[in-house]
């Protein structure tokens, strides 16, 4: 009497799932696939990636390939996508609001330009785009608030924005 096992483990793949470029890939915080036999008590659960990170901040594609090897040598496959992506955008820190007298000059070399971090791109490679100026400079001898927008934009496209107030008194 001959006993053979040639029934194939069963798998079950964690679903496919969609993290940020800065989030682990590792299985701990992607899921573990599990597996099961007819005749092994415990069944090797292992997995190999090819990753397709060629978008910006290394977005793209993770097809991680999971097996369950039973004792017997019998191994059943089944794939989970992950997907890695940057949709948040930097976050600004303008120059502080400041009061001048008018007649000074309002360029930003003199009132500061802003600084920028971001989860995905590093912070010498944002693009600080331009400022906006919304000017309410109404007052007597041209004295008001001036409303200057910053922009900073990642390697992804996304842009974050801060406000300085500019009062010319």
């Amino acid at each position: 009497i001959w006993i053979t096992d040639n029934k194939l483990p069963d798998i079950t793949c964690p679903p496919n799932v969609e993290i940020s470029c800065s989030d682990s890939s590792l299985p701990s915080a992607t899921g573990w696939a599990t597996g099961s036999d007819n005749c092994s008590l415990t069944v090797d659960i292992s997995y190999t990636d090819v990753a397709q990170l060629n978008g910006c901040n290394n977005s793209g594609l993770i097809i991680r390939n999971w097996s369950a090897r039973d004792a017997c040598g019998n191994v059943r496959t089944c794939v989970q996508l992950i997907t890695v992506v940057d949709h948040t955008a930097p976050v600004l820190t303008c120059p502080r609001d400041t009061i001048i007298d008018c007649g000074i000059y309002i360029n930003p070399d003199v009132l500061g330009y802003p600084k920028g971090i971001d989860n995905c791109t590093p912070s010498d490679e944002l693009a600080l785009d331009y400022h906006d100026d919304l000017s309410g400079l109404t007052g007597c001898t041209n004295t008001g608030v001036i409303i200057r927008t910053w922009y900073m934009t990642d390697l992804c496209g996304n842009t974050g924005s801060c406000i300085q107030k500019i009062t010319v008194a």
